[in-house]
């Protein structure tokens, strides 16, 4: 599924609605599903992955930006989409 673009403005916003400031996102090629990195609440984090994919039709796999550590998964996803930077 070659074909995904991640409608970022999608993203952001409900990223904003669940209460987030920062967000990264990646796409492999090749990969049915987009990963996003961002400082929402754990608590949040199942509701912000359900609204994604309505919104969009699209699978992701979040990560808390918070509690993430690994430096592999930092450099995979790098793709700044918030805060908008003019």
């Amino acid at each position: 599924m070659d074909s995904i673009t991640p409608n970022k403005e999608i993203i952001r916003r409900i990223c904003i609605l669940n209460g987030g400031l920062t967000c990264y996102i990646s796409h492999a090629k090749g990969e049915d599903f987009i990963e996003v990195l961002t400082d929402v609440n754990e608590d949040k984090l199942a509701l912000f992955a359900t609204e994604l994919k309505e919104w969009s039709g699209v699978n992701y796999k979040i990560y808390n930006l918070n509690k993430t550590a690994e430096t592999s998964l930092l450099k995979r996803i790098n793709k700044k989409i918030l805060p908008i930077k003019y």
